[in-house]
């Protein structure tokens, strides 16, 4: 599964993500005024036909930039790339979820997600087998009973393989999940990627 596909998967199971456009070109780029970016605008490689996948990607850029960035990354990537584009946000709190068959495993961690997967600092972790909670490894109270309800059911609609999803709660109370992979693929990715 690549970035893209997870994307996709995310859209059509309807868990909540951000308002995205898929584009190759910044002339594609539609009503960016009319979406709400109170952080400015992120930019990412959903996928490259015909190359090694190379993740280009800016956070917080202002609007007037978004379509000559894209066009710059166009070009970087020599006509071979497909971005998607959504609003930046500062973050409250963030994790991951690992859904596997009877499983579901939460990590938080207070503001954002990259202090987790990048620096391995886990504020709590929720571990759920067959749906009960089984254990709770650091601070309880960084996640509400709201929250994991979200977070459990999104982890629901993920059915067959094991999945990894990424997810995060502005300072705005907007909750959505915006990377998804197959644990496989992400495994796969991560050895590549330090390996």
């Amino acid at each position: 599964m690549t970035f893209y596909d997870g994307l996709k998967l995310i859209q059509r199971l309807k868990m909540p993500h951000p308002t995205w456009q898929f584009v190759r070109q910044g002339s594609e780029l539609k009503r960016l005024e009319r979406i709400s970016a109170y952080a400015g605008w992120t930019i990412r490689t959903a996928e490259v036909s015909g190359a090694v996948y190379k993740n280009l990607y800016v956070n917080w850029l202002p609007r007037t930039q978004v379509a000559a960035t894209v066009d710059k990354f166009h070009r970087r990537l020599r006509d071979r790339g497909l971005f998607v584009v959504y609003p930046s946000w500062h973050w409250r709190k963030g994790g991951v979820v690992i859904v596997e068959p009877g499983q579901v495993v939460i990590e938080a961690v207070q503001g954002a997600v990259v202090d987790l997967a990048r620096h391995g600092r886990v504020d709590a972790q929720y571990i759920y087998r067959r749906g009960r909670l089984v254990s709770v490894v650091g601070e309880r109270r960084v996640l509400s009973s709201r929250d994991l309800k979200h977070l459990l059911s999104a982890a629901g609609k993920l059915k067959g393989d094991s999945y990894y999803f990424e997810w995060g709660i502005s300072t705005r109370g907007k909750f959505i999940i915006y990377r998804l992979r197959d644990l496989a693929s992400e495994g796969r990715a991560l050895l590549q990627k330090y390996g």
